[in-house]
């Protein structure tokens, strides 16, 4: 379940197949390996579980998902929209609130902010939320004087 909170965390892929399959618990638990594989496309990278990125393993990304985060674009969105792309203010919204506690793993999904952020914004499949428009009308006359 998630801290300070009634509701359980939500199962992830990983958790659901190894159970399914009947993989033995030991075996289910070993370290991921350091490399993980990347989706190709912006969409894809967007869609991917938030599991993707270098630093969130089993038990970073069930509190992510106490925190309404399981996917690459929910992570994005959080740095990039909600905390005006300000890496302090992200980092410490990991940390404190999140729970990350260890400092390797939350310099790795940082560096992962960060190398992304220009990436997807050159690109036209994210450019919706990354680079939103406002758009303004007037009623009425305007005239100068």
């Amino acid at each position: 379940t998630c801290a300070g909170s009634s509701q359980p965390a939500s199962t992830s892929i990983s958790d659901a197949s190894a159970s399914s399959s009947g993989v033995r618990a030991g075996i289910a638990s070993k370290k991921p390996s350091k490399q993980k594989r990347q989706p190709s496309t912006v969409e894809q990278q967007l869609k991917a579980p938030v599991s993707v990125v270098p630093g969130v393993g089993p038990k970073y990304e069930k509190l992510l998902a106490c925190h309404s985060i399981s996917t690459v674009e929910q992570l994005m969105a959080l740095h990039m929209e909600t905390h005006q792309r300000n890496a302090d203010a992200t980092r410490s919204y990991l940390q404190v609130t999140v729970g990350i506690k260890n400092q390797a793993y939350l310099r790795s999904i940082m560096a992962y902010l960060q190398q992304k952020e220009p990436e997807l914004a050159q690109s036209g499949d994210a450019s919706s939320w990354l680079n939103p428009k406002v758009t303004l009308s007037v009623e009425g006359n305007i005239s100068s004087g």
